[in-house]
């Protein structure tokens, strides 16, 4: 008898969207497809589910595609189409919407040039800069640009509102 796994078979990720909405019955949703105004970049098929803060302008995308795709303020990412995917978006997406989560980006000198973001815990908005984006500061390269120029830190969670640290030139 030959052994089954259990195999993470492909999915449509838009075959998930009654189940999305189900999980994000408490929250202000919108939907949005193809034919409305400012979603002209989904592709025919495409849905995209626009979840509003109550208390602040914050907004997460959830773009249910070829892939799934989570953006939130300057960070996005994608997923899998298979269940491993949606459950590890809804993982994330949880912990956002939780304050768990949050978006750390890094931008450059005084032209706030944005150079990366990052899904990060709680406690890692308390770490310096240069452990937080450690893999930016690894390059001797980007360290002495940020000692030269300076920059920032931009730290968003959904409940609270977003902190920015500056990053000082030395001289």
């Amino acid at each position: 008898m030959e052994n089954m796994q259990n195999q993470n078979v492909d999915i449509n990720p838009t075959d998930k969207l009654d189940k999305l909405l189900d999980f994000l019955q408490e929250y202000e949703c919108e939907i949005h497809k193809k034919d409305d105004e400012g979603y002209e970049h989904l592709a025919q098929d495409s849905v995209c589910v626009v979840i509003s803060n109550p208390s602040s302008k914050k907004k997460i995308y959830i773009y249910l595609d070829i892939e799934f795709t989570l953006c939130y303020d300057s960070f996005h990412t994608h997923y899998s189409p298979d269940s491993d995917g949606y459950e590890e978006m809804i993982t994330e997406l949880t912990g956002i919407l939780n304050g768990e989560l949050g978006v750390a980006s890094l931008y450059h000198g005084q032209s706030k040039e944005w150079v990366g973001s990052i899904l990060i815990e709680k406690e890692e908005s308390l770490m310096p800069v240069n452990k937080c984006f450690s893999f930016v500061f690894k390059a001797k390269e980007n360290k002495r640009k940020f000692e030269k120029d300076g920059g920032e830190v931009k730290y968003s969670f959904w409940n609270v509102e977003d902190k920015v640290v500056k990053i000082h030139k030395k001289l």
